[in-house]
């Protein structure tokens, strides 16, 4: 529970638009996340499954909007109905894609997941440059290339630091 799909999510349980939404996190490793799950488990409107249970992958089948800040396992193909939202988790500054020497097929599960998101959130020209080429995207991907930056960013900028800090 880290990065832009955290931040999201704090922004719409903070926002009542979103009021109606249920959120499902996926938890590898229950046990590392205690801390955070605590602050949640609580809440009517969100839950969290094991990742690769029954239930996880019901909610996947089913969820109207998915957000993910790297790749869905290869099995999973979203269904044109759901929404995918690619967050990604930084910006390259290494090679990336078929850019990387050797075997290219070490990025296909990443192809497959940028052409299945409707949304790629990218934080600047150089990120989008880096999809958009690196990944062999231009000609196939049809969905939108959102360069606004990350939402990770705008939470770091705007929490009060006083509110996390540990003394």
């Amino acid at each position: 529970m880290t990065d832009s799909p955290y931040a999201m999510f704090k922004y719409m349980l903070e926002n009542q638009d979103y009021q109606d939404f249920m959120h499902i996190w996926s938890i590898q490793d229950f046990s590392v996340l205690s801390g955070v799950i605590a602050k949640y488990k609580d809440m009517p409107n969100v839950q969290f499954v094991q990742r690769n249970s029954k239930e996880y992958l019901k909610w996947l089948a089913t969820s109207e909007y998915l957000i993910n800040n790297s790749t869905f396992q290869s099995f999973f193909i979203p269904k044109s109905d759901q929404v995918y939202i690619n967050t990604w988790h930084g910006t390259p500054l290494k090679n990336m894609g078929f850019d990387i020497p050797g075997n290219p097929s070490v990025s296909q599960n990443v192809v497959r997941n940028f052409l299945s998101a409707d949304f790629i959130l990218s934080p600047n020209a150089h990120t989008t440059n880096i999809f958009t080429h690196s990944y062999k995207l231009n000609g196939l991907y049809k969905g939108e290339i959102i360069e606004e930056g990350y939402p990770r960013i705008d939470l770091t900028l705007n929490t009060d630091p006083g509110s996390i800090r540990i003394i």
